[in-house]
């Protein structure tokens, strides 16, 4: 009998604590979609819809409510939605000392390979950020340049021996694109010939591919890791699969290795990496950053890979899928770039990509319609006051801010379902409050390496358009289907198939 009454006691304590946890937003008169136990607002999340599906309906259901900030919940754990554009600016800029943290999960303990520069958490980011942005400078992206010049022409050779062959010239342009970028940042990165381009099944390549296709946990638990940190912590949970992270450690290993017993030096990431490593400075510099460790090391360049090649190859995509719907704009993209290869003798140089404009403003509307991290986090770490309300943001509790949602916002982008790249004139531009568009974040946080990823889209892009025609076929999917697990990038189902022609 008194088991029975124990037992009663726990179940009505958790159904008056569930209550009174569901109730927090009501509470505190901020608009909140309901939730239901056990998951909140997410039910279905990963399986049914995508979380950017979700914040999008959430976005429009209260976008003209007063109310700058919407409540949800993920599972018992309350977190706030910003839809208005000046409290996400403060966020981001103003006030960022109150959300210095991505909220993103990480356990540097169990699985150290995902301590990287994205995850973690101040002061070690500040610390590591400090370190890594001299790596990042124009000059150093100028330094890599000819790298990635020198990928691009066997993209753009190894394309035209696929077309060949190709029925109807049908190509799947996500996988090329992938294939490229794979080459490039294990050549910049690494200083390795991956050669996916020929050899689409190398280690390399398949390690890239399923670091974001095969997760090692359902979307979930991984929202769960993100709500609950020291608990998932406690659990042992770990973000990056142990075969991945294995690799990675022993490639890292081995090319540091290597170049060290040999004196061998190249201009590219993982030389400057060995710099921090061994003097704590870049050669050249006079600042002195601190050393990294073989760790520090190893987590950085697994970022660098799957985050550069990711996003980028996605990008030229999603961009060459509007090329192949708007073939004025293709038209006038090519006109573009052949007028600034006018002046430099018909050579792309990294002047060259400098001044195209028009592919720039190409590859931001691309960007803007189909952003590569389609839902940006914060962690509050010091209570926050929003301004015109009685909530206080506590520490502790997680913000997001619905990039999807706000760059498909007809308020600041008419028509936002229409590919227009004069979105990104100059004069259309500053109309818009800024951080109406965000693909890489903004403020102290924004992505370290957004330059060299621009500049790397850019060269592949101006190469095809030389060189190649896209037209849609009878595979192109319109619209575009995105992959439901994914928790924050953009993927498209079943790739991205166009018509492609040799000119």
């Amino acid at each position: 009998m008194e088991l029975i009454f124990g037992l009663l006691f726990v179940l009505i304590s958790l159904i008056f604590l569930v209550r009174w946890r569901y109730n927090y937003w009501r509470n505190l008169d901020v608009p909140f979609i309901a939730a239901t136990f056990p998951f909140g607002n997410i039910k279905g999340m990963g399986k049914k819809y995508s979380q950017f599906e979700l914040l999008k309906d959430v976005y429009d259901k209260f976008k003209h409510n007063s109310s700058p900030i919407v409540g949800l919940y993920y599972y018992l754990s309350p977190v706030i939605m910003v839809k208005d554009m000046e409290l996400a600016k403060n966020i981001f800029t103003r006030d960022s000392v109150h959300f210095i943290d991505r909220g993103a999960y990480y356990n540097e303990k169990d699985n150290p390979i995902s301590a990287h520069i994205f995850n973690l958490d101040n002061p070690k980011w500040k610390t590591l950020r400090t370190k890594l942005t001299p790596t990042f400078t124009s000059g150093k992206i100028k330094m890599m340049f000819y790298t990635v010049y020198d990928v691009a022409e066997r993209f753009v050779n190894k394309l035209k021996s696929e077309v060949d062959v190709a029925v109807d010239g049908e190509i799947e342009i996500k996988e090329f694109a992938g294939r490229f970028t794979t080459d490039v940042i294990g050549s910049v990165g690494f200083g390795l010939e991956i050669n996916s381009l020929d050899n689409p099944t190398t280690e390399f390549r398949v390690h890239g591919i399923n670091a974001f296709e095969k997760p090692n946990h359902s979307t979930l638990i991984n929202i769960f890791s993100v709500a609950f940190k020291d608990l998932a912590r406690k659990l042992h949970v770990i973000q990056v699969r142990k075969d991945i992270e294995e690799f990675f450690q022993g490639i890292v290993s081995q090319t540091v290795k290597h170049r060290e017993d040999n004196g061998i030096v190249r201009n590219d990431f993982m030389q400057l990496m060995i710099q921090l490593k061994n003097h704590g400075k870049l050669d050249g510099e006079t600042l002195t950053v601190g050393k990294l460790t073989m760790d520090e090391i190893t987590a950085q360049c697994f970022i660098f890979f799957a985050a550069g090649y990711e996003t980028s190859s996605t990008a030229m995509s999603y961009l060459l899928y509007e090329f192949a719907n708007n073939q004025q704009v293709q038209e006038k993209a090519r006109q573009s770039v052949r007028q600034v290869l006018a002046k430099y003798d018909n050579k792309l140089t990294y002047e060259g990509i400098k001044e195209m404009d028009y592919l720039l403003m190409c590859v931001n509307e691309s960007l803007r319609k189909y952003p590569p991290v389609h839902t940006l986090l914060r962690y509050c770490n010091k209570d926050y006051k929003v301004e015109n309300t009685n909530c206080t943001i506590k520490k502790g509790q997680l913000v997001i801010i619905p990039a999807y949602a706000i760059q498909h916002d007809q308020e600041y982008f008419p028509n936002p379902e229409v590919y227009d790249p004069d979105r990104f004139l100059p004069e259309e531009v500053a109309k818009r409050p800024t951080c109406a568009f965000m693909p890489f974040g903004h403020g102290p946080r924004n992505c370290i390496g957004l330059r060299f990823g621009i500049v790397q889209a850019q060269i592949g892009l101006a190469m095809l358009l030389m060189n190649f025609k896209f037209e849609t076929c009878s595979k192109t999917v319109n619209p575009i289907e995105f992959k439901k697990f994914s928790t924050i990038m953009l993927s498209p189902i079943g790739g991205i198939n166009l018509k492609v022609s040799k000119i």
